[in-house]
């Protein structure tokens, strides 16, 4: 599909002050290898089915191979950060899990997950503090990064079905759009004032460029034409995620950026003209966020994996448990510290930062129908905590990660150093005492085995809050682990491959298109004989 000069310029919602992308030009013209990738949700992922078996359709794959052709003296190693239906909170806290500190290129997709379904203003606007949070620790990550939002708006009231008329799933049996389904608008979506309008004000105020789909379809969606011959039900495999067609409308978008910087830059404008050692400099962010609650340092969770648990709280000369790294039926990594003999304990450590009085921990831990058992959960040294026990054995025949929340309890030193009767010099050695926990491997087991296995910590210095439950640690994991593997794979392998580890990993069921089809006939003959 080759989009007009008139459609890419207005693809482009805000051009910024490209400084970043040039030093990433610039590196790339160098030779350099480099790394790109995408945080965001389902669009990112690709969960639409016509773009999830084949992840070579989504707009930053088709990105990596316009820039591995446009410089084919660099090597761009690709990351996927995107995790579907899960809201800009998870990624606030726990960003370094999926994005790496060697991104030179960031793609920000999040309008779409932003503020949820829920028509409320606090949803909003806690929304836009957790992607302006985001955005500023991405840009202090130590490679620079160029950061680009990619917009893409769903074309959904929720006064329909998610569904287009007359595909799998929907009640309707009807192929063309009726006057219902285009009662979408410019300026709101999923109810509530727009997304993309909200999150350019971030880009004006941090001169950072952004693209927008709907900018460049939706006038003709809106008309009930077609875009190049396609319509909105061809951009668009749902009224939320864009199918290959829409993808490539996206990859367009964002080559035309990129070529303009070079374009620029190469037409005298000097402030482009970017060296290697002005690239080097410390761009500096402006001292305040736009928002006056995104300065509040309270989104400062810390999000451990099995591998950083190790680097980080692990007790090793107190400690009987392994870090393993076992394989799902799929060839998924599962790293976690494992135990199995009743009595193996294992003791957790660290030096508090802040002086609250109350810290929440989450473990994450693997649950399943067979073989697990039970761990007790138990305080140490100055901190205290009731203790607690985990139980992974369930009936279901899942095998899923599962969040176990307990909260410690600082010490009364604690107490005068927050209510300011220790004087200021002595606040910062009131603040920097070890707290400790252990885990203990107990005979009590609901499987009659003993097998535990910790997957994942979550430590939250501000307070007891609980950030977040089961659903997303377990859809944040098991994506997290697939990532990695994708990256693992040499080039020669196929993206059918890549995208299976994502998929079942994920575990959302996939069909291949002929039984696609056959579910599709079978579903209308169910709705013909009901209707």
């Amino acid at each position: 599909m080759q989009l007009t000069h008139d459609e890419l310029l207005r693809s482009i919602s805000h051009l910024g002050d490209l400084r970043r992308l040039q030093c990433f030009l610039s590196r790339a013209s160098a030779g350099a290898n480099l790394s790109i990738g995408v945080v965001g949700g389902s669009v990112s992922a690709g969960s639409s089915s016509w773009v999830r078996r084949n992840q070579s359709a989504l707009f930053h794959k088709r990105l990596q191979r316009w820039l591995e052709e446009r410089f084919p003296h660099s090597h761009f190693k690709h990351f996927n950060g995107a995790i579907p239906a899960v809201p800009p909170k998870y990624l606030e806290h726990c960003l370094p899990l999926h994005v790496p500190p060697t991104a030179d290129l960031i793609l920000l997709e999040s309008a779409a997950n932003l503020c949820g379904k829920v028509h409320a203003k606090k949803k909003c606007a806690d929304g836009l503090v957790s992607v302006e949070r985001i955005l500023r620790r991405l840009m202090a990550y130590p490679r620079q990064p160029a950061v680009v939002f990619v917009h893409v708006s769903p074309f959904w009231t929720m006064q329909t079905e998610r569904v287009w008329p007359g595909t799998l799933g929907s009640k309707l049996s009807r192929r063309w759009l009726a006057s219902e389904d285009l009662n979408f608008d410019f300026h709101s979506q999923w109810g509530h004032p727009n997304h993309e309008h909200m999150l350019d004000e971030l880009s004006k105020y941090y001169g950072l460029p952004s693209v927008s789909l709907r900018d460049v379809v939706y006038h003709a969606a809106k008309a009930n034409s077609t875009f190049h011959g396609y319509t909105l039900p061809q951009l668009y495999y749902d009224r939320i995620h864009p199918s290959n067609h829409g993808h490539e409308v996206l990859s367009r978008s964002l080559e035309f950026l990129l070529e303009r910087v070079i374009h620029l830059a190469n037409a005298g404008h000097d402030h482009l003209k970017a060296s290697s050692r002005a690239c080097d400099t410390q761009q500096l962010l402006p001292v305040n966020a736009m928002l006056p609650t995104s300065n509040n340092p309270q989104g400062a969770l810390q999000c451990l994996d099995a591998t950083a648990i190790g680097e980080s709280l692990v007790d090793r000369s107190d400690c009987s448990w392994e870090l393993k790294v076992e394989l799902s039926s799929f060839g998924v990594p599962k790293p976690g510290w494992v135990a199995s003999q009743v009595g193996q304990s294992c003791r957790f450590h660290y030096a508090a930062r802040t002086d609250w009085l109350t810290h929440s921990i989450g473990l994450g831990y693997l649950k399943s129908y067979e073989g697990l058992g039970s761990a007790r959960v138990e305080c140490e040294g100055s901190c205290s905590c009731n203790a607690s026990m985990i139980d992974a054995h369930w009936t279901e025949r899942t095998s899923p990660n599962d969040i176990h929340y307990f909260d410690i309890r600082l010490s009364d030193e604690r107490t005068r150093a927050r209510s300011g009767a220790l004087p200021e010099r002595f606040k910062s050695h009131a603040v920097e005492r070890r707290c400790a926990f252990r885990l203990t491997i107990v005979n009590e087991s609901s499987s009659g085995q003993h097998k535990f296995k910790l997957t994942a910590l979550f430590l939250n210095e501000y307070g007891s809050e609980q950030h977040f439950g089961r659903w997303i640690l377990n859809h944040a994991l098991q994506l997290h682990a697939a990532d990695v593997v994708a990256q693992r794979l040499d080039s020669n392998t196929s993206m059918d491959d890549i995208l299976s580890v994502r998929h079942h990993a994920s575990k959302q069921p996939v069909l291949p298109v002929p039984a696609m089809r056959r579910a599709m006939v079978r579903h209308r003959r169910v709705m013909k004989k009901h209707s």
